[in-house]
């Protein structure tokens, strides 16, 4: 899920990265709330962490399209590309098992709860610091936004 990713003035190429790490960090989430989903017996917890994945999946999305439309703005020929199978060597995921394999709920909430934490701090540095600029991607940004919102209060509710 979230590493230590960055947002200040920077380089179009460091800028270019935070977005692939972003897209990165929202892709293995939605993979673990999919695992979650299929472990657990509660039907409810499992609808929740479905819906919670196919957010996930969305904001992957969201920040891959920022990302090739930020290379294309800068003329950074498309350097950074998304990867899946990098999630393993990029430290987002682990290749051993998955979060709801090793954590209990409790664990495994208060782990998701951080990182929902973190990515919300981010999300809106990005929207304070207009790395953004096409207004139809800052309202979807604000949805995202909105959705870590909701997933955080509803980890904090579980």
């Amino acid at each position: 899920m979230f590493k230590n990713i960055t947002i200040k003035k920077s380089t179009h190429e460091q800028k270019s990265r935070a977005f692939l790490d972003f897209a990165y960090a929202e892709f293995s989430s939605a993979i673990e709330m999919l695992q979650a989903a299929k472990l657990t017996n509660n039907k409810k917890l499992s609808k929740g962490f479905i819906d919670h994945s196919l957010d996930e999946f969305k904001h992957t999305l969201f920040f891959l399209r920022s990302l090739d439309s930020f290379n294309i703005k800068n003329d950074n020929n498309n350097k950074y590309k998304f990867d899946s199978k990098l999630v393993y060597k990029l430290g987002f995921m682990n290749s051993d098992y998955f979060l709801f394999d090793k954590y209990n709920l409790l664990e495994f909430s208060m782990f998701v709860a951080v990182n929902e934490e973190q990515a919300l701090k981010l999300f809106t540095k990005i929207k304070e610091s207009n790395f953004i600029e096409d207004i139809k991607e800052q309202k979807l940004l604000e949805q995202i936004i909105l959705e870590e919102k909701e997933h955080l209060d509803q980890v904090m509710k579980s």
